[in-house]
């Protein structure tokens, strides 16, 4: 069954309201394009800026369920679509790297933790700062879901576990920026190849969005891959969206 999906490239600010709002704006603006399936990035509300310091993490990181996906809700039940969008998440103390899909109904069906470390700092409390064990996965009427947080997609064991999965749709929010903090396209066609190859072992269509911000320079752009080859994408350096049925 086919899907229309919008890869929203949502551009990250220091005003975690404004970013909200922009979210918001932005499940809004798909829907009325027709998406039945909208994914932002990985830490969208945020950005990744977190620094090993606890105080300042944990005021980036939301509950899941909580106030903000409880809102997120609300619109995704107003638009009849389904949502998929990366959070950092505090949880009894604990913060994670998340993603979470929101069906239709406002109904948070998945939720994956990050697995792999490359996201936390090296002097951060590992009692803290903490990861995920599994693939998660969710049915729904366009196929089997999972998520694979950005470097998840690198790791032989994790990406494993999606190939003996029979997915359907791999959702790959990433918060990705150059050294240099350039947002040259150039730059990224010459390494996308190494996530190409990558993807290449996933069943299904791969689904890769980045948000942009200068405030970290995450560069932004969007990606749809089935194996490994581009059917759809968007280029770096600007907020946006990637548009495409499926």
């Amino acid at each position: 069954m086919s899907v229309k999906v919008s890869l929203v490239v949502n551009l990250v600010s220091r005003s975690i309201e404004e970013n909200f709002r922009r979210i918001l704006d932005y499940i809004k603006t798909s829907a009325e394009q027709g998406a039945e399936m909208i994914v932002f990035p990985e830490a969208s509300l945020t950005g990744l800026l977190n620094n090993g310091n606890v105080e300042h993490d944990l005021d980036l990181s939301v509950e899941i369920p909580g106030v903000e996906t409880d809102k997120i809700a609300g619109v995704v039940r107003k638009y009849g679509v389904y949502v998929a969008i990366g959070l950092l998440e505090r949880d009894r103390g604990k913060i994670y790297d998340s993603s979470i899909l929101i069906n239709p109904e406002g109904n948070l069906i998945l939720k994956y933790r990050r697995i792999s470390k490359g996201w936390i700092e090296p002097n951060a409390d590992r009692k803290i700062y903490s990861c995920g064990n599994d693939l998660e996965f969710a049915r729904t009427e366009f196929g089997k879901i999972t998520f694979l947080i950005c470097g998840d997609l690198f790791y032989d064991d994790i990406l494993k576990r999606v190939e003996e999965s029979n997915v359907d749709y791999v959702i790959i929010p990433m918060a990705r920026s150059f050294e240099d903090c350039s947002f040259k396209q150039e730059k990224w066609d010459a390494e996308k190849s190494a996530y190409l190859d990558r993807m290449r072992r996933i069943p299904g269509i791969s689904l890769l969005v980045n948000y942009f911000s200068p405030i970290d320079c995450s560069f932004g752009g969007a990606m749809i891959v089935r194996n490994g080859r581009i059917i759809a994408e968007k280029k770096i350096g600007k907020e946006g969206i990637l548009l495409a049925e499926i």
